[in-house]
């Protein structure tokens, strides 16, 4: 069972070593009786490590990332884990319902939303809490997403193409994801989770696959393997 906690509480380091924990990031001001919030899952290694941190869901008809971090948990053994795995499930609960690209209750994309504000509608406040509650925490970080119900796109990983020493760890691990389609970018337009992650020197990954809106057998295994 998920704990519910408001987000400005979450603090991964709760998590007792060997354990994985279950949260819902309630998002809702005091009085709000509307369940919105980010579910997220945390796998808290016995060994101190790094943080792996993976977004799913952005876009609410982008299936394949939110399976296949739950497979990707029933496969984790945090006894055996060195470091942490973050994993927010469902980034855009809103659109998620909904099976829609974007949010139905103020109509703006996640994806080009963020850093977000505080103060903002509900898409600008989930990209805020995204922006400085769960990335922060990453040493790398991986964003999910497929062609949901509005493009088709190759099954790719696009990776950070630049000669830092970010760049070259996002492109080695580019390699390892081994999609047959690898595309570098030496520049991120503003409003994605990626440039907020650029700004913060994390090293990074996204993933896309051509299935529109359901799970594909076909591509899931690339998510999988590849986280």
């Amino acid at each position: 069972m998920a704990v519910k906690i408001p987000i400005e509480d979450f603090n991964p380091g709760s998590v007792a070593p060997g354990t994985i924990q279950r949260f819902f990031l309630n998002l809702c001001r005091p009085g709000n009786a509307e369940d919105l919030g980010i579910p997220v899952l945390v796998a808290q290694g016995r060994r101190p490590g790094k943080t792996l941190v993976v977004f799913a869901g952005v876009h609410g008809d982008e299936l394949e990332g939110v399976q296949a971090i739950h497979e990707v948990f029933l496969q984790l053994d945090p006894a055996e884990l060195s470091g942490r795995v973050i994993a927010v499930t469902v980034a855009n609960l809103p659109a998620y319902r909904v099976t829609r690209r974007i949010s139905p209750i103020d109509v703006l994309n996640l994806a080009r939303t963020f850093p977000g504000r505080k103060d903002g509608t509900v898409t600008e406040r989930i990209a805020h809490y995204l922006s400085e509650m769960i990335l922060p925490h990453a040493d790398f970080f991986i964003d999910l997403h497929s062609s949901g119900l509005t493009y088709v796109l190759p099954t790719m990983i696009g990776y950070h193409a630049s000669d830092t020493p970010q760049g070259r760890e996002s492109k080695e691990a580019a390699l390892y994801f081994g999609t047959p389609v690898m595309w570098g970018h030496p520049e991120i337009s503003p409003g994605r989770s990626l440039s907020v992650a650029i700004a913060r020197n994390i090293p990074w990954l996204y993933v896309e696959a051509p299935s529109g809106g359901r799970v594909s057998e076909k591509e899931l295994p690339y998510y999988i393997n590849g986280i």
